[in-house]
């Protein structure tokens, strides 16, 4: 009897031991998990596509904009499958886009959500047609050999999408605002403003205490110059 190990991530996808050389060689480039196809669904252009029924033979293939293949720049990207779906019957592959014009181009189109969904693109090698006892036919893929999988804003299966991995950050709130500095120096300025009516306040205690003293200085007899002298000495130390 013969084992057979496969490993698999968080979402059941397969890992290839290129992958874990890359890993353990730090050479690991962040992609974007996709679902590019369903099993057992119709889709819009009348295929459905069996567990078995995609043929992988290498581990990378060409990722192009809505098919346009006439010139090798429309690669954007490449894609890594093994053609298997997982337990969700979700067909389900790792995008890497290429760091070039074309390829940051398309990068930004799929971030910005421009382009959103998938269409995937085989060479059917055995099929049959069967009836949908709908008063309709559908092609039931037996087998097909993957040509490419390209980025679309409308796929034949509306139900493509990117897949939001667990340890992908959530968006961060943008914390360069000026809305806490506002409202800090709002709370200084009312503070500043409280010291300020308390010495203003205190001044003032300090100004009736002082004249109260010469009127009672007065009372006492004090001419009329040294009385002038003590206002004038008070209001220069005011200043």
């Amino acid at each position: 009897m013969r084992v057979h190990n496969k490993l698999v991530d968080v979402n059941n996808n397969a890992i290839t031991t290129e992958t874990l050389k890359k890993n353990a060689n730090g050479e690991t480039v962040k992609g974007v998990t996709v679902v590019y196809a369903h099993v057992d669904v119709v889709n819009n252009n009348g295929l459905k596509l069996n567990s078995d029924s995609i043929e992988v033979t290498r581990e990378k293939y060409p990722v192009l904009v809505e098919h346009s293949d006439s010139r090798v720049e429309d690669v954007v990207a490449y894609i890594t499958t093994d053609g298997k779906p997982n337990e969700n019957g979700e067909f389900v592959g790792v995008i890497h886009f290429y760091n070039t014009e074309q390829g940051k181009h398309a990068a930004q189109l799929w971030a910005d959500g421009v382009y959103n969904e998938l269409s995937v693109s085989y060479y059917i090698q055995d099929c049959e047609i069967i009836d949908d006892l709908d008063g309709g036919e559908y092609i039931n893929v037996k087998s097909a050999l993957l040509k490419e999988v390209s980025i679309v804003s409308v796929g034949a299966d509306r139900d493509t999408h990117e897949i939001k991995t667990e340890d992908e950050p959530a968006d961060e709130p943008d914390t360069e605002t000026d809305e806490p500095e506002g409202e800090n120096s709002t709370e200084q300025g009312e503070a500043e403003t409280v010291e300020d009516t308390e010495e203003q306040n205190a001044t003032e205690e300090t100004t009736e205490e002082i004249l109260e003293e010469i009127t009672e200085n007065e009372d006492n007899k004090r001419t009329e110059a040294e009385l002038n002298a003590l206002k004038l000495e008070f209001f220069k130390n005011m200043v």
